[in-house]
């Protein structure tokens, strides 16, 4: 896991390098769950869990980016760049729905 700063918040996510004959990608994943953001498989099923025992809410969704890996600093920063801008709309559009 890595932490990557986004406006208002520190953002932990998951990144992978995907391969293919047809190049590379580094994908960038968390799972949203109520409202909060969580890296791994583990941590989200326990706050899932939590929410199930004290009732709280049950929506979830994994979120995932993903750009081309040629360059793997270049696609560190191009992912930042955009989560910079675009995280809290990903997270409007997970919690409360996207906008038509």
């Amino acid at each position: 896991h890595q932490t990557i700063s986004v406006p208002q918040a520190s953002l932990d996510v998951r990144a992978t390098e995907l391969r293919s004959r047809s190049g590379e990608l580094l994908v960038y994943s968390w799972y949203e769950i109520d409202g909060v953001s969580v890296a791994g498989d583990r941590p989200a099923k326990l706050r899932e869990a939590f929410n199930l025992l004290t009732g709280g809410g049950s929506g979830s969704a994994l979120v995932a980016v993903a750009t081309d890996a040629g360059d793997p600093e270049l696609a560190e920063q191009r992912l930042t760049d955009f989560l910079a801008v675009a995280y809290e709309e990903l997270k409007h559009c997970v919690t409360e729905g996207c906008p038509r």
